[in-house]
């Protein structure tokens, strides 16, 4: 049963949230309400000591009025966008009565982002769920809607939470219709080009252009088990000391971000990930704040493409100078496709959306851990872990976009917690094959990784 939640109070003035759902925020909602897309973030916790049910408890409480806890409203004037509101529910949180084996502590994590109750237009954008193990460490993991946050605003607003500090924005009082209409007539002034962007993706996804210049290294490909349509992307979440980590990025002459882009791509060929054009497609992504930002999503990224195989021997400047130049060719406006997709029917979308195809790998480098997110209670967690999820995808659909694997890196004093998504399913079949292509490619990199 949901909670029934008081109007926060504030004592002094803050700026204001965007009124209106927009940008990467409505393409998750609309991707959510036509399609069955949903993208859960979560948050990890892990504390070798208990914290207790009473720091637990306050916790969930914070988050209720934290700025992770939205609605989006609709609108009374069709075309118009939802807007934002603060809900008056909360989703309770959940305490598993039983303690969970410590082997089975990624089993637990999983469950809980792929099923985890989460409806951000009725106000329960985000949901708590914690548990003991058998030895005693207590377990904590928030899920939160992607149409309510992106990375960065994400744990910038639960690290706020964790502290006891109020929402960095609120929430403008409602709207009138009017507001609505005016609203709707300003989106229909922005579908002419938003079609022309959409249209010009999907020629390009039926149309792929030829390699020009076909470059003749090749990579084996570790053979792969026949195809099975696992319902659910294959996950596993590992740590790597921090020292060796940075070591080795500088010893090939990179970062900590471009040796996560050559691990993610190099994984990707690995395991045979198909490409259409004979590169490796890698989606990188990007901070797109700005000063005094009030958007609620603001989640973009650029994309480049590995002309050929990724190993130690060729060192990490290839993958710096390729995301220098896609850095400086950015486009830094909102892309205006989800403007259209509010006016396509739904049936229309689903044949249109499989048909822009995604990166064979991605990379989201999180960096380091803000310290007000490690401490609950009186108790730092041991580790933290930072990643994004998938529901509602098939097998079939996930095959045909041809997204492979995905990446987020956490970095802590003193290891780094990666997390990895295998997406494609002909690709990454079960956990122990996902965890043998993983430590392959660590193991050429000379990074010793422990699993959870």
């Amino acid at each position: 049963m949901a909670e029934h939640l008081e109007p926060a109070e504030h004592s002094e003035p803050v700026d204001c949230l965007e009124r209106r759902v927009s940008g990467s925020a409505e393409s998750y909602l609309l991707a959510q309400r036509h399609l069955g897309f949903e993208v859960p973030m979560q948050i990890g916790w892990v504390f070798t000591s208990d914290p207790g049910m009473d720091a637990v408890r306050a916790f969930h409480d914070r988050v209720t009025r934290s700025g992770v806890a939205l609605a989006a409203v609709s609108p009374r004037v069709p075309v118009a966008r939802h807007r934002w509101q603060r809900p008056t529910t909360a989703s309770p949180l959940h305490d598993d009565p039983a303690p969970v084996s410590d082997d089975a502590t990624m089993d637990w994590f999983n469950t809980h982002q792929r099923c985890g109750p989460l409806a951000p237009t009725a106000g329960r954008a985000w949901h708590l769920a914690t548990t003991r193990t058998d030895s005693g460490r207590r377990l904590l993991s928030l899920i939160t809607s992607h149409v309510v946050g992106d990375g960065i605003r994400t744990t910038d607003e639960v690290a706020r939470a964790m502290a006891g500090a109020p929402p960095r924005h609120v929430v403008a009082d409602g709207g009138s219709w009017r507001d609505d209409l005016a609203d709707a007539a300003g989106q229909l002034g922005a579908a002419a080009g938003a079609a022309r962007s959409l249209l010009a993706a999907a020629f390009s996804a039926k149309n792929p252009r030829p390699n020009p210049t076909p470059n003749a290294r090749t990579r084996p490909v570790t053979p792969r088990p026949a195809p099975v349509d696992t319902p659910d992307p294959i996950e596993v979440i590992l740590t790597v000391d921090r020292a060796r980590w940075e070591d080795c990025a500088a010893a090939h002459a990179g970062t900590s971000n471009s040796l996560l882009c050559a691990v993610m791509a190099g994984l990707a060929q690995r395991a045979g990930v198909p490409t259409r054009s004979g590169h490796t497609s890698l989606g990188i992504s990007v901070d797109g704040r700005v000063p005094n930002d009030r958007r609620v999503n603001v989640a973009v990224g650029v994309t480049i493409r590995i002309p050929g195989p990724i190993d130690p021997q060729s060192g990490l400047g290839e993958i710096r100078a390729l995301t220098k130049h896609a850095l400086a060719q950015r486009d830094s406006a909102d892309d205006p496709t989800h403007t259209l997709a509010r006016l396509v029917p739904p049936v229309v979308l689903k044949r249109i959306v499989p048909m822009i195809p995604g990166p064979q790998a991605s990379a989201s480098n999180l960096g380091p851990v803000p310290p007000p997110l490690m401490t609950l209670g009186d108790v730092t967690a041991a580790d933290v872990v930072f990643r994004a999820g998938s529901r509602g995808q098939s097998p079939a659909f996930r095959r045909r976009t041809g997204l492979g694997v995905s990446g987020w890196v956490a970095i802590h004093p003193g290891h780094i917690t990666l997390a990895v998504a295998g997406m494609h399913p002909d690709c990454f079949t079960s956990t122990d094959q996902m965890r043998g292509l993983v430590s392959a490619e660590l193991d050429r990199w000379g990074l010793a990784h422990t699993y959870w």
